[in-house]
């Protein structure tokens, strides 16, 4: 019987380590279509579209440097976060054309945020509740408007100093008070006839 069970294991084995191609059952090295791929590091002058959602979790992550991110989703997603989610040294040049927010969701959303260096802003009237969306943004240069806006806000821009290109579509009809206070290097913007109070 110990023979049998001897003789038994034996073929078992054999049929185990037969198993394979020909060159005695070795595994074929890894193929490009089977290897893992290393997710890759961003670098200076990347640019990104994000989800609303994961803004606050992806900045967070980016190295030192300048970067394009066009954010799509729903302002209130990203409201209260944007200013603890950026690293030290990461500039960000940041395209809302396709966030949409409510009355209120703007609000101061974007103030004190060193890293923005330049933005486009989405086709939304703000309200009376909207005021100093990029308030005190030290680093900003640039900001346009897309076609669809009608309103420039209450303090919108108030004491971005060092803003000095404005772009401002002709559905623009109006521009509430302040909007630009503070803006002593404001040199390259154009209001459109389209504007009948300020």
């Amino acid at each position: 019987m110990k023979l049998f069970k001897c003789f038994v294991l034996v073929i078992l084995m054999v049929l185990v380590f037969s198993c394979g191609d020909s060159t005695g059952g070795s595994l074929p090295p890894p193929s490009p279509d089977n290897q893992e791929i290393e997710p890759s590091i961003p670098e200076d002058g990347d640019e990104f579209t994000i989800d609303s959602k994961e803004f606050p979790s992806f900045v967070n992550s980016l190295p030192a440097g300048n970067y394009t991110i066009k954010i799509v989703g729903y302002v209130s997603d990203i409201k209260g976060w944007v200013r603890r989610s950026v690293p030290d040294n990461v500039y960000l040049s940041l395209d809302l054309s396709e966030i949409v927010g409510d009355s209120g969701d703007w609000d101061e959303c974007f103030a004190h945020c060193k890293f923005l260096t330049s933005v486009v802003i989405p086709p939304f009237s703000l309200s009376s509740e909207d005021s100093g969306t990029f308030f005190e943004c030290e680093n900003l240069t640039s900001a346009t408007f897309i076609e669809g806006c009608e309103t420039i806000g209450f303090h919108l821009f108030l004491g971005c100093e060092n803003l000095t290109n404005v772009t401002i579509p002709d559905t623009v009809t109006e521009i509430d008070s302040g909007a630009f206070s503070g803006c002593i290097n404001l040199t390259d913007i154009t209001i459109p006839d389209s504007v009948i109070n300020i």
